[in-house]
């Protein structure tokens, strides 16, 4: 096909009309997404540093549960009489008003010549035996109190209706020694050791980004 002037300069036009129009709409769409992923980035920030002052404020009140039951002389004159784990369970939940909701498993660990031993006054976190922590040998000396590094364990919970649910949860240990009030020094020493969750409802938003269905970190 041949064009005229005036054909040539109407094709001009229009190829310069629809490159303006694409790179419009690219630098356009360029930006937006740029403004997107900032807000995103931004939203992510602030909903970590929120995640990360509700962990600090729940260990804290697992500290304040910890003392609540190891340093209470009524806790441990019911310990040294052989309450059973019903009654035991009772005392603890009172003494542990701030957090009782987010602990699953409170037992009582002995240490024997050659093994501990547990009696289990709560649970409605099933843990498997290897998962259990327990700090190492110096246990008896230095802090009067433990805490395990945050973990992810594989737990099955019984308080949710239903099923009982198997799933991934990020929690912590706690540990304190009960003093020894009617009991001679030399009889083994027995601590309470607490397990605690710090899951918490995901952003809907967020969670095809951070878990899988199975619930591994992606």
């Amino acid at each position: 096909m041949s064009f005229g002037i005036q054909g040539k300069v109407a094709l001009l036009v229009i190829v310069a009309t629809a490159a303006s129009a694409l790179l419009v709409a690219k630098v356009l769409t360029d930006r937006a997404a740029e403004i997107l992923r900032e807000h995103e980035l931004v939203d992510l920030g602030d909903e970590a540093s929120l995640r990360g002052w509700v962990i600090i404020d729940e260990i804290d009140g697992l500290r304040d549960d910890l003392i609540n039951i190891a340093f209470s002389p009524e806790f441990q004159r019911s310990v040294e009489g052989e309450r059973t784990p019903d009654e035991l369970k009772a005392l603890a939940r009172a003494l542990c008003r701030r957090n009782w909701a987010n602990h699953l498993r409170i037992d009582l660990v002995t240490l024997g010549p050659t093994a501990e031993t547990s009696k289990v006054i709560h649970e409605k976190g099933i843990v498997g035996k290897d998962d259990l922590w327990f700090p190492g040998p110096d246990a008896s000396a230095g802090a009067r109190m433990h805490f395990s590094p945050i973990q992810r364990v594989r737990l099955t919970r019984t308080d949710i209706p239903g099923d009982p649910l198997e799933r991934w949860e990020p929690v912590i240990w706690a540990v304190a020694p009960i003093d020894h009030l009617d009991r001679e020094t030399e009889s083994a020493p027995t601590y309470v050791r607490i397990l605690m969750t710090l899951h918490s409802p995901e952003s809907p938003r967020h969670l095809f980004a951070m878990f899988d269905r199975d619930g591994h970190t992606l």
